[in-house]
């Protein structure tokens, strides 16, 4: 049948797609312009993760607890002021031999002798000082390196989230990109799929052509619910990495083709890579902290616990005695009931021999800085796999993406021209759907090649070192 010889059918449909395509590109404007307000963009949500997220919360929660640590050595180094009271009954008073009773006007023979009353109190306030202990000055200044080892340790965890999130921020951004795909197309196929029931009911079509437009339609209709799906599942998977709760609403707002990347951006890529890149990752910065940490603790063991140590005291008190309770309790004031005494002392205690302890200790720290060594090593021959393995990815997903690109266009261009046909009556309904269907299929295919090479993007940065920078 030729829709030619029916210039009032062939005019409707004409205006029909017309009015569809004029309404597909008003949609589209929609989709773009329409963002939601406050709605997050790649950094806000990091930014939130790093607010938010639990396991960071913790995170600063030790480099607080190592700061306090800090502290509590230092603490040490103080001067160290108590006071102390005290009260004895001696219900059983010792006594103290004698050799003869006769010194003291008693009878011949050994007698004992009582030199204490029942009763007995003291007060005193003392002062102890260090004065000199190198292991002591040795682990304030390892106890602050713990401190900045700790830090680092937490930068290494952010650059892991923000990994996580920007893959899941991205992963959404691309089911929301199909999505308004698939709606622009179940626009068209259910206004076609109308006009050919019509073109059916007044005899102008066959069943076939009726058939094949529901079954895609259908099928759409199906991909658009599974889409959907997705997207939620994507953004609690988001909202998960950056710690805001499931029952929260979030909007994200984001081009994905600002992360489109071509053969030039390879090449600039492949220019910025230097020898010495490794020294830029969080690991490896973290390696010679922990390097530091060991010279430190291996060089308190070396020396600092083979010196002597020096200590001063000054003390000063009273005490006072009785016979009685009442002598104690209703005679505190007066001051010839209390006996002061005034100590000031120096004690030096140098260490000779402790059963090879420190001499092992010093071994075992000795073999901790040489795994150390090892595992520097290790992380510049792995830092050199990564890199490699990100940029073939990154080349792969570049070609890819090119490829697709292509398609799309060749598409879009066989859309066209099959609507110039079916305006000139040389077409069919079936061959603009499968035209239409084909360039959205190129569309698709050309997201996700674009999510692959921005996939491949984040992997190459966080190879890099780059990743929280960018």
């Amino acid at each position: 049948m030729n829709l030619r010889k029916l210039p009032f059918v062939h005019n409707l449909l004409i205006l029909i797609i017309s009015l569809f395509f004029f309404q597909e590109i008003s949609y589209a404007q929609i989709m773009d312009d329409d963002a939601p307000v406050g709605a997050f963009d790649l950094s806000a949500c990091i930014q939130y993760a790093f607010d938010n997220l639990e396991s960071l919360q913790l995170d600063q929660l030790d480099v607080e607890r190592r700061r306090l640590e800090v502290k509590e050595q230092i603490s040490v180094a103080y001067p160290q002021i108590s006071a102390d009271a005290g009260f004895t009954n001696n219900y059983v008073i010792q006594q103290t031999i004698l050799p003869d009773g006769r010194l003291f006007g008693g009878p011949e023979g050994p007698i004992a002798v009582a030199f204490q009353p029942r009763y007995t109190s003291n007060i005193a306030i003392t002062l102890n000082q260090i004065l000199f202990d190198p292991a002591l000055n040795l682990g304030i200044q390892a106890a602050k390196e713990v401190v900045v080892l700790t830090e680092k340790q937490t930068k290494l965890n952010k650059i892991d989230v923000a990994e996580n999130v920007a893959k899941s921020f991205y992963a959404v951004l691309v089911s929301e990109s199909r999505l308004e795909l698939i709606d622009i197309n179940l626009f068209r196929l259910d206004t076609i799929l109308n006009f050919t029931k019509a073109l059916y009911e007044n005899g102008f079509a066959e069943k076939i052509d009726v058939d094949r437009t529901q079954v895609a339609y259908n099928n759409l209709q199906v991909d658009k619910q599974n889409t959907q799906d997705l997207i939620e599942m994507s953004k609690k998977v988001l909202k998960f990495q950056m710690g805001m709760p499931i029952e929260q609403e979030i909007g994200l707002v984001g081009n994905l083709k600002e992360m489109e990347m071509d053969s030039s951006t390879y090449e600039a890529l492949l220019l910025s890579l230097g020898s010495d890149g490794y020294q830029k990752r969080a690991e490896y910065d973290l390696l010679l902290k922990q390097r530091e940490l060991l010279d430190l603790n291996y060089r308190r063991f070396k020396r600092a616990l083979l010196y002597p140590r020096l200590n001063a005291q000054i003390s000063y008190g009273a005490n006072s005695g009785g016979n009685s309770f009442g002598d104690i309790v209703f005679n505190v004031f007066p001051s010839d009931n209390w006996f002061t005494y005034g100590i000031i002392g120096i004690n030096m205690s140098i260490p000779l021999f402790d059963g090879w302890k420190t001499r092992n200790t010093k071994a075992k720290t000795i073999v901790d800085l040489d795994k150390n060594t090892l595992e520097l090593q290790a992380f510049e021959r792995s830092y050199n796999l990564q890199i490699n393995q990100a940029l073939t990815n990154i080349k792969t997903s570049i070609q890819s993406l090119e490829v697709q690109k292509n398609n799309m266009e060749l598409a879009q261009e066989v859309s066209r021209v099959s609507r110039v046909k079916f305006e000139n009556g040389l077409g069919s309904t079936l061959e603009i759907i499968d035209a239409e269907t084909s360039y959205k299929e190129a569309e698709t295919n050309y997201y996700n090649s674009l999510y692959d090479a921005i996939i491949a993007q984040i992997d190459l940065r966080k190879a890099l070192g780059i990743l929280i920078d960018n």
